[in-house]
């Protein structure tokens, strides 16, 4: 089985494709030239494209054969391209819907990252302290027949608990993380996991940002390419990687076919398509401009998303920064305050 491409690569296959059809160079020739900058791991399903092409088989054809390495999304996007005799245009419009598609990610990981290095930061120093430093000064306090203080007496029990159950709650850490991910890669489990994720307050308003945005600009894409509406929401509901939103997003395609527009779907669902979403779509199928609609709702939200994640990240930072204070000072005034006694017993 082939690894996939990653979306860096997908990028520069499309974009390299695409500027060398509009050069004029000839199909073949753009496959064999960008054939030389492919992985070793994808040499092989890559000449098996061109050998297809080779004997007469659309591009579209030829990569759907390959689904691991070209998600049925693109491929229906180039087959749009090929049919309306735009296949540069249709290479185009899949690198800037991938390109957009990894700046978001991009921009989500970067406002995650900060908090994630400081909590792992304050964990690490905090267990330094636990486990290596202060049993070090336990003796020195005992030794002194001192009466503790209440914070001293908390964190030696702390200590304690935590040396006494070292490899226990290693191994917890170890894994959660193994759990997790075997109960994620289960529909039902995944289904409920990510509802919870939907409901999380900071956390949820990011992911539906996220969410949003990247379906109604993969729903611009496809209906720009001249994609069927209900061809659009499937490949956009394959392509989202969260199952309450692709729950709706099939109830939506059933509705379209039928014959319902695509806002009265959406209005079915209020805790996940907001009225404005909602009324834009609307007033672009009222107009016949749905794919202009559909491109300022995504526009939309990928502003929204990023006033979020910096409203999360004002949020967080200085929450973070006064939780890791709060813990170091504790063990700091632990520490320092049996010393304060024993100092105060010797003058004495």
């Amino acid at each position: 089985m082939h690894k996939r491409l990653t979306s860096t690569e997908r990028i520069f296959l499309a974009q390299r494709l695409s500027i060398y059809l509009r050069s004029g160079i000839p199909l073949m020739h753009a496959l064999d030239l960008v054939a030389e900058c492919m992985r070793p791991a994808h040499a092989a399903p890559f000449a098996d494209v061109m050998e297809r092409v080779r004997a007469g088989s659309p591009l579209s054809s030829a990569l759907a054969a390959h689904p691991r390495l070209f998600p049925a999304l693109y491929c229906q996007i180039i087959a749009a391209g090929e049919a309306g005799g735009g296949l540069s245009r249709s290479l185009e419009r899949v690198a800037a819907l991938l390109l957009r598609r990894q700046e978001l990610v991009r921009s989500c990981a970067a406002a995650l990252a900060y908090p994630a290095v400081v909590c792992l930061g304050t964990v690490g120093i905090t267990s330094l302290l636990l486990l290596y430093a202060f049993p070090k000064v336990i003796p020195l306090f005992a030794g002194m027949h001192v009466p503790l203080p209440r914070t001293t007496r908390i964190l030696i029990s702390f200590s304690n608990f935590i040396a006494g159950h070292a490899f226990g709650i290693g191994g917890l850490a170890a894994a959660l993380p193994a759990i997790f991910a075997l109960s994620y890669r289960k529909p039902r489990a995944r289904a409920i996991l990510e509802r919870i994720a939907l409901g999380t307050p900071f956390i949820g308003t990011v992911l539906q940002g996220f969410i949003l945005s990247s379906l109604f600009r993969t729903i611009t894409e496809l209906l720009e390419s001249g994609v069927s509406l209900p061809t659009a929401i499937s490949l956009a509901r394959e392509s989202i990687p969260n199952a309450p939103y692709r729950a709706t997003l099939a109830r939506m395609e059933k509705s379209v076919l039928r014959g319902m527009p695509l806002s009265a779907g959406m209005r079915s669902f209020p805790a996940r398509y907001p009225s404005l979403a909602v009324q834009l779509i609307e007033v672009g199928e009222r107009t016949g401009t749905l794919p202009e609609s559909a491109r300022t709702v995504s526009g939309f939200f990928e502003e929204q998303l990023e006033r979020d994640l910096a409203a999360m990240s004002a949020a967080l930072e200085p929450a973070l920064l006064l939780v890791t204070g709060c813990i170091v000072g504790f063990v700091a005034l632990a520490v320092i305050s049996p010393m304060y006694q024993i100092t105060q017993s010797f003058s004495l």
